[in-house]
This record gives C-alpha cells, structure tokens and sequence, in this order.
C-alpha cells in the first residue's frame, strides 16, 4: 500500500504484516505497531504522543525521526512519545537523524537493531524519566553508519547505550556518559 503524501496518524494503527510505503511525512499522536510488517516513510517521522513499537518488523525512515512536537509557533518541544524496541527481529534504519525530547519513560529498546546516518541526540526535559533505555545485555545494538562526521549527544545521566557498532569512524560524544552507557564498543572507532 502506498500513501501519497504525509500520513496522520491519531489513532492505534497496526500494520500487521503488510507493507506500507509513505511518499511525504509521518506524523503520529497514536501508537503505531509495526509487528511482522515494513513502514517505509520518504521523509520525515515525529511522534508526538503515544509511541512507535517495532516488534519484528522494520521501519525505514529516509530523513530524520523526532520524538517530539511542535508549539504554536512551529518550533520543536518536548513531546509524550516513546519509542519501542522489543523483538531481535526489529530493525529501524534512519537516514537522518534521531533526536528525542520526552519525559515518557517508556523508551525502552532491549532487542532489535537501530541503523542511523546522521546524529544520536538525545534531550534533557528537566524530569526523571527523559533517558534512552539501549540496553546491549538484551540484544539491542545500535549502528552508527553515517558518511560523515556522527555525533552521540546524551543529556540525560539515566541513558543507556550498551552496544554500539561504529562503521563510520568520525564519531563524537558527548554529554551526561553514566557508567552504564558504553558496555559493548569497538575500541578502534574511538
């Protein structure tokens, strides 16, 4: 199934095990399931409420993906979304960057593979429970596979990223680096 164009989603959307190519942007204030099935989205992804779960399925995003909203004045804010991440099977490629500014404490990706080009940025909202959960004791791993320079930016200490691949070797970090953040690395990358 194609979409032509942006898809709103406001509601639970499951795509089962079908194949749903979007031309324009995704913009979603309901959960969306990508259980067994593709979601290939040409632009842009934000989730403002709710959350993306990618069981073991897969999600291509061709630009960035944003968990977050826009204000009233079209400026990027924090948002109520989450990302979910729970399957070996699941894999999020993203051409652009990810960039997350929640206070849901349900981001949580334990298994599944995350495959991003351009920057790991994720934002303080000044609460308890704004941190990435990328725990590497379950599975999950995240590849850094950009072209040019990539940057790991955390701002929150509660993150975690344990199991970091570096095919790209112009990679820098920074922020709040709790002791829990690199678990797994390639020591040649840094």
């Amino acid at each position: 199934r194609v979409v032509n164009g942006n898809l709103i989603v406001n509601s639970r959307l499951n795509l089962g095990n079908y194949k749903i190519e979007v031309s324009g942007d995704v913009i979603a204030n309901g959960a969306i399931f990508v259980d067994t099935g593709i979601l290939v989205v040409h632009g842009n992804y934000r989730q403002e409420k709710n959350g993306l779960n990618v069981k073991s399925g897969r999600v291509d995003i061709q630009k960035d993906f944003r968990i977050q909203t826009k204000n009233a004045e079209g400026n990027y804010a924090p948002s109520s979304g989450y990302l979910d991440m729970d399957e070996a099977g699941g894999r999020l490629n993203i051409d652009g960057d990810f960039i997350m500014q929640t206070s849901n404490s349900n981001n949580w990706c334990g298994r599944g593979t995350m495959t991003l080009k351009g920057n790991f940025i994720q934002m303080s909202t000044g609460g308890n429970n704004d941190y990435f959960d990328g725990y590497a004791s379950y599975g999950f791993k995240l590849i850094m596979a950009g072209n040019g320079q990539q940057k790991i930016s955390l701002a929150s200490r509660g993150s975690e990223l344990g199991n970091i691949q570096f095919d790209n070797q112009d990679i820098i970090l920074e922020g709040a680096f709790s002791g829990k953040l690199l678990t797994s690395i390639n020591p040649k990358a840094i």
